[in-house]
């Protein structure tokens, strides 16, 4: 009996240090990496994360939105305009149904979904309150002036161009005052179509491609907050 004894003790000791190993051996990049359906890790010098330098943009509620707002928790952010005929409206359907299912599965940090408008000329805050209603009620629209806004986009490898025809041909500016003034109620935006999910010090983790699919989504999101230390 003894014996019986000190077998399972040996056998509970060792199930323990196996445990313990696992919940304690913190995966490399490339192992990370290797586990992703989509995303991809972003890392300079051999770390994990790229630093998003200040900037100072509006929310939809005509509050100031920086850096510091992205501090503390975990963010989505996604770039686009309330004009887009089709990719900002099925990606933001797309997000919310992610933002649910996170919650379904009782995810901790469930992350803040930004949508950032690079068409502020006509994209005012009022519109962006209530762009965001349609799509979800925690949904925080921003935008700002040009140069804000590629201080944010900048560091995430994100862009977008104004594109007009004229004459019959399509032209594209990445300056939004070089489109003449009879086509300033008829462009549209080209624009990356990713997401961004950027960790509680602000910085950009990982990038998710246009490609990726709601369940894929969800399961390399809930990987990334469960493998990456959130301060």
């Amino acid at each position: 009996m003894k014996k019986l004894f000190y077998l399972i003790g040996v056998v509970v000791f060792f199930v323990t240090i196996i445990i313990f190993w696992k919940n304690n051996t913190t995966l490399t990049s490339q192992e990370l990496q290797a586990q992703l359906g989509k995303a991809y890790i972003m890392q300079r010098d051999g770390n994990i994360g790229i630093e998003i330098p200040d900037f100072q943009l509006r929310d939809d509620n005509g509050k100031i939105f920086q850096k510091e707002q992205l501090v503390g928790k975990w963010s989505l952010a996604f770039f686009g305009f309330t004009y887009c005929p089709d990719i900002c409206i099925t990606k933001l359907h797309l997000l919310s149904k992610v933002q649910q299912a996170l919650a379904k599965q009782q995810t901790e940090n469930i992350p803040q979904v930004y949508f950032v408008s690079v068409d502020p000329m006509r994209d005012t805050t009022e519109k962006l309150k209530n762009y965001m209603q349609f799509f979800n009620p925690n949904f925080i629209g921003v935008t700002g002036d040009f140069d804000q806004l590629s201080k944010f986009m900048k560091p995430l490898g994100a862009y977008h161009e104004y594109s007009y025809v004229e004459n019959g041909k399509t032209k594209n500016t990445r300056v939004w005052a070089e489109i003449p003034e009879k086509h300033r109620e008829k462009y549209t935006v080209n624009h990356t179509a990713w997401i961004y999910l950027i960790n509680p010090e602000g910085k950009l983790i990982a990038s998710i491609p246009a490609s990726a699919e709601g369940e894929t989504m969800v399961k390399d999101i809930k990987l990334l907050l469960s493998s990456l230390p959130s301060s």
